[in-house]
């Protein structure tokens, strides 16, 4: 007999545990955590698409080239979160690049970045602007 998908599954302890708030991933908080970020790729399987995304902004932060935009244009389930979180996670983390990116040279060459994220639900009582200010350490800036 052929087993259905909920049978033939195993659901990783993992993938439920985001920091979620109201359906929405905080890739600030969330990718944080270089420890999370190890285990975020030790269970992601990186795609074409996802390796050009990955190297070409990659090669954007260390000033190597000049695409400063990345359309990620798969339909609803098709990844864009994923691609998000894979990005911040390298972008914060040198020794993941390293790890993730061994033979990209670029990838050696800017430390971390200050990373701030925003999505359009949510309704901080400092706005936009000011949520992303804070989130990059510029809260003397708000008063």
């Amino acid at each position: 007999m052929l087993k259905t998908v909920r049978h033939a599954i195993e659901l990783h302890d993992d993938a439920l545990d985001f920091t979620v708030a109201e359906g929405i991933v905080r890739f600030d908080e969330f990718t944080g955590d270089e420890r999370k970020g190890r285990e975020f790729f030790e269970t992601t399987y990186i795609t074409d698409g996802l390796d050009a995304l990955l190297r070409g902004a990659t090669t954007r932060l260390a000033g190597k080239n000049t695409n400063a935009s990345f359309h990620l244009k798969q339909a609803m389930g098709g990844g864009k979160t994923h691609s998000i979180a894979a990005l911040a996670f390298l972008a914060r983390h040198p020794n993941l690049r390293n790890e993730i990116l061994p033979d990209l040279p670029a990838a050696r060459e800017f430390n971390s970045i200050r990373f701030a994220a925003f999505n359009g639900r949510e309704r901080p009582e400092n706005f936009m602007w000011g949520h992303i200010v804070q989130q990059l350490g510029g809260e003397e800036f708000l008063a």
